[in-house]
């Protein structure tokens, strides 16, 4: 059976050389980041964005676990293969952070960009968290 492969949306001029790799938050798409991948390819035509739908999100499904960010990474190496665009750069937010972090590691883009996530292991919190722990 084939391997799947994620699903991505691309945003790029016909002068695109260099590609920045978007990778959305554990409840996101990457349709999330279309408004600003537009507005960066209209400034900086070079660049293209390639959307992700990480593993399991989206429209990347049928994914084998294990469900990790090495699997993600894994993942993401076979569609920038796949696409025949390399990962100039990639930009994270919050799990998709965590997801960016381990990319940079393994390509060593010219950019790696991180929103809202910490490199490390923390337990859950915020207000949802903080909910759960509150019921009788």
């Amino acid at each position: 059976m084939p391997r799947p492969q994620l699903h991505q949306y691309t945003v790029a001029e016909a002068s695109s050389r260099r590609w920045l790799y978007v990778l959305h938050g554990i409840y996101g798409t990457g349709r999330n980041w279309a408004s600003f991948a537009r507005r960066l390819v209209a400034g900086r035509p070079e660049w293209g964005a390639v959307l992700v739908d990480l593993r399991l999100h989206g429209h990347s499904k049928g994914f084998e676990p294990p469900h990790t960010l090495a699997a993600c990474v894994h993942d993401l190496l076979g569609l920038s293969a796949a696409l025949e665009r390399p990962v100039d750069a990639v930009l994270g937010h919050s799990f998709g952070g965590k997801v960016a972090l381990m990319m940079a590691a393994a390509v060593t883009p010219s950019q790696a960009w991180v929103i809202d996530a910490s490199p490390g292991r923390r337990s859950p919190g915020g207000g949802a968290a903080e909910r759960r722990r509150a019921r009788p």
